[in-house]
Formats: structure tokens, sequence, C-alpha cells
């Protein structure tokens, strides 16, 4: 196996190479230990066991003589890259390295990139390399691949914890996320992105219950009186700073799309499979061209910890007995953004057969959590969160830490259907006691009305389905895109502001057309 890393931060130890951090209980894991103990193994069985022990966000390779294979955690902040080419695998975590003359776009993975944003866990948008699935161990036996999945979502029997017993379980369960970033914090400053939301929330109130006090909060996009105020009473409440930086005030807006830069950073983050995150690319530059972040800083969002808590088994209105069918439906209905794949019969097909290929699940509403963890969580949610090791600072991810999510797979379903349990703990255990106990900004009536409108966009022309929009605008997003839709221009594409619901598809076709470029040679 031919092995060709390009980033700084990957170590080497015997045949082994290893990135990201490790947990063994709540302290930091040695990495030198940890890779002698993988180079040991000689079946993937045995690796699959020890991940399952292991704590963090992470991703390795072994090359031993007896087993090759990598391993994503199921973040995917540290994505790896592999092919099969003249009789052996090449592995990289930058795929543009895997590259080959005569290489063409996979059309299945063209399709699934342009209704979701991203190709399905494990593909490329180039039909010849493939990419490590979160949360898989993915061995090499000759031409051939096995995956293995591990972690939460590997548990299929039904294990339910006791009703009587949550809150203290899920105590326990804070206690330990938060003696792990306090192992990786010491006196280091943290910073936050504030959404005013549950998951921002909590995050800033572990760490102020942990004592730390070197705390930057900042919110970004277009003021939301719903969202910001919110912010604002928070980090008034907990006695944090807090920016908001507006990409209207031209002040805010420091990146230049025509520089290397900026290229390096789409290519870095688009790996041949999404289209890259302006929001936290341009606020991170901002906060650091004026000399607000410490060069040791960690960031710390509170990404998706309302996912795993069940919120889009209620966006979704997935039922405790739901067919593999209605499942399907549900999803092309109302968790595709772009385009219409509902009358799209090959994409329908793609999704078929994903959700079959998929781990058994006793309870069938758990494969739409598998489903979107897998694919909407990291390929695009937390793959925002890779900007901040781009740009030179550590991430801490703690509501997407393992025991988070094995505690939220093994609640009941009445538990998970309205995200019942998290948000009366959250404000029961938490907010209150801090005075942050404000309003959560939406209600499961908004919920329903927004999968009718789901419903009618697929109906409608994106022309009629913005009139009955509010806003016609394409969100400040427009104000950062339009020399993206210049360049389009340029290349013979056309894209008028009656074609689109968002920014996102701008940046979605433009980032398609780069890929279709680059493989031009």
């Amino acid at each position: 196996m031919q092995i060709n890393l390009t980033g700084n931060k990957w170590k080497k130890h015997g045949d082994v190479y290893l990135r990201g951090r490790f947990f063994d209980g709540v302290d930091p894991c040695d990495l030198q230990h940890i890779a002698k103990e993988l180079g040991a193994f000689g079946a993937v069985t045995d690796v699959v066991s020890y991940v399952n022990t292991l704590r963090g966000d992470f991703s390795f390779i072994i090359n031993t003589p007896n087993l090759q294979c990598l391993v994503l955690s199921h973040t995917r902040l540290y994505p790896l890259f592999y092919r099969w080419h003249e009789g052996q695998w090449w592995v990289s975590d930058t795929p543009s390295v895997l590259l080959r003359k005569g290489d063409e776009v996979d059309e299945s993975a063209r399709r699934q990139y342009v209704y979701t944003g991203a190709p399905f866990a494990g593909n490329t948008l180039i039909a010849s390399i493939k990419q490590g699935k979160p949360s898989y161990v993915t061995c090499f036996e000759g031409g051939q691949t096995a995956e293995y999945l591990f972690g939460a979502y590997s548990i299929v029997e039904n294990s339910f914890l006791e009703r009587d017993t949550l809150k203290m379980s899920f105590d326990r369960v804070l206690q330990m996320v938060s003696e792990r970033l306090l192992r990786v914090i010491s006196d280091r400053q943290v910073v936050v992105p504030l959404s005013g939301g549950y998951d921002s929330r909590l995050v800033l109130s572990l760490l102020h219950k942990m004592g730390i006090k070197k705390i930057l909060c900042y919110t970004v996009g277009e003021w939301n009186p719903s969202e910001q105020m919110v912010a604002q009473q928070v980090a008034r409440a907990l006695q944090v700073p807090l920016i908001h930086i507006d990409y209207r005030d031209e002040q805010y807006r420091v990146q230049d799309y025509g520089s290397a830069p900026f290229m390096d950073y789409v290519d870095a983050m688009g790996a041949f499979t999404n289209f890259m995150w302006l929001y936290e690319y341009n606020a991170i530059l901002w906060l650091k061209q004026h000399a607000l972040l410490q060069d040791d800083a960690i960031f710390i969002p509170g990404h998706v910890g309302d996912f795993f808590a069940g919120s889009h088994l209620q966006k979704l209105g997935v039922k405790e007995n739901i067919s593999i069918r209605s499942l399907q439906q549900k999803l092309l209905l109302h968790s595709f953004e772009y385009g219409k794949p509902c009358f799209d019969a090959a994409f329908r097909t793609d999704l078929k057969a994903y959700l079959q290929g998929m781990q058994h699940h006793e309870q069938a509403y758990k494969k739409v959590l598998q489903f979107i963890a897998e694919n909407r969580l990291a390929h695009q949610i937390l793959n925002s969160a890779r900007v901040y090791e781009y740009l030179g600072y550590d991430v801490l991810l703690p509501l997407c830490d393992v025991d988070f999510v094995r505690f939220f797979w093994q609640l009941p379903y009445s538990e998970l259907s309205q995200v019942t349990f998290y948000n009366q703990y959250l404000i029961n255990e938490v907010f209150l006691h801090l005075n942050i106990a404000f309003e959560k900004s939406q209600t499961p009536q908004q919920f329903r009305r927004q999968r009718i409108k789901n419903v009618l966009k697929q109906l409608f022309p994106h022309a009629w389905y913005l009139r009955l929009k509010k806003r016609k605008s394409l969100t400040t997003e427009v104000y950062l895109l339009n020399e993206m839709m210049d360049d389009l221009l340029k290349k013979g594409v056309v894209l008028k502001p009656t074609d689109l619901i968002n920014g996102n598809e701008i940046m979605l076709t433009w980032y398609l057309k780069r890929v279709e470029s680059q493989i031009e040679f």
C-alpha cells in the first residue's frame, strides 16, 4: 500500500499513521502507545474491538504485512481517500494526489452531490477515488475492500436505558465530556460560535461550570433577532464577550476570491466531495486579522447535539414503526435541500440501495439517524469544523463525543421523537440554574409547517416557491458570491436568482465546475 499524507499533523510510529486526539477514559492517550497496540493486530476484528474502546476525533492507517486498513471516527474531521491503481492501493489525505490521467466524474456521485451537497458517504465526485466512511474500518484485501461499522451506531440489539436512570446517566456523560475538555483546554483561549440555540448554550454552560475564563464568542451572518438576541442574552448572563460579524457590512468581508489562499482553502475543504463553507472561513479570518485570536486558541462549536437527541425524527415526522419505503420518502421530501430529488428515479434508487446496505437495526427509525449522521452531519455540518484546523487552530466537538452519541442511541423513541429528554434536561438541570432558560426558536407546529413547505417545493417551480416566501433575496450570501456567479457565466453557466432557493446552490454549482476542470488534464 502506497501512502502519501500531506498534512503536517500526521504522526508515524512504525507501520501506523495517526492524526487527531485519542482518549482512554478522560485522559488523552499517547500516540506512540496507540500505534504500538494497533501495529500488533493481525485481524480487522481486533481493530474494530479496539476502536470501540477509544474516544476522540481521529483517523489512522495501519500498513503492516498482516493488515492494511484505514479508520475514521464518526466526525470525519480528518478525511482519508484511496484508490486501486497499478495493482496496489494508494492512500492520501489529499484526493488530488490520487488523480490519474483519464479519471472521470462519477455520474451517480454527481447526482447525489447535486441533491444533497455531497456524494453519499464513501464516494467522491471522481469515479476511481473513494474515501473512508465515518465510523468505519475500511480493510484492503487484495483489490477489494470490506467495511466494518464501529461506535454507537454499531449497536443493533434492542437495549434501551431505563427511564428512571436517564438523568443520572446523562449527568455522568456530561461529567466525562467536561473532564476531557478540561484536560485539553488548560489555560488556552476558547472560542465558541454562539448561535443562541440549545447546543451552543450547553457548550458555554459546561465551560462556565468548569471555571474557564478565557472565552470569546461570536455570531456570524445576517442579523436575525430570534437568534442573535438570545445569543446576546446568554453572553451577558455568563459574562463572556460576544462579537457579531455581519457580511452586509463591508468591513467584515476580508477574503479575496481571486487569491491563491482562497483557492487552496476551496480545494482543501472541498476534497472532490463538498462545496465549501464561507461563513466560518471569513469570520475566522476577520477575527485573526484583528488580533482577537490567540495562537493556541481552541474552537468549541456546539454542533449537532440536538440531532443525536432526536431533532431530525421531529423534523422529518418519523414514526417509531416506520417502514423503509416510508423512511425513504421522508428523506426525499425533507432531508435534501436542493433540486427535486423525488422526481429523479436514479437518485431514488441510490437512496434505497444505501438504506438497504446499512447496518440492520431492530428499530427502522434508527436508520434515518445513522443515514444522516454518516452523510449530512459528517460531510456537511461537521465539515465546517475542519475550517478551524485548516486555519491553524485546534477544535473540540464535545456534543459529538462517543459517550454523548451512545447515550441518545440507547434512549427510548418516546424520549427522542420530540427531543423530549434533551430539551427538558437542559432547561431544568442547566439553563434555569444559570438564568439562560430562554425560548426555544422552533416548535413542533413550526416543524409541521416546514414539512408542508418541503412538499410544495417539490411540486412548484422555484420561481413560484420564491414568491411564496416573505423575502426573495438569496440571504447575505449574495454579497459574497458575485464573483462566483461571474465565473460561472464565463463558463457558460447562467444561474438566475429565480432559479435558486439560496446561495448554497451557487457554491454547489461553482465547485462542481471547478472539480470538472481539475480532471481535464
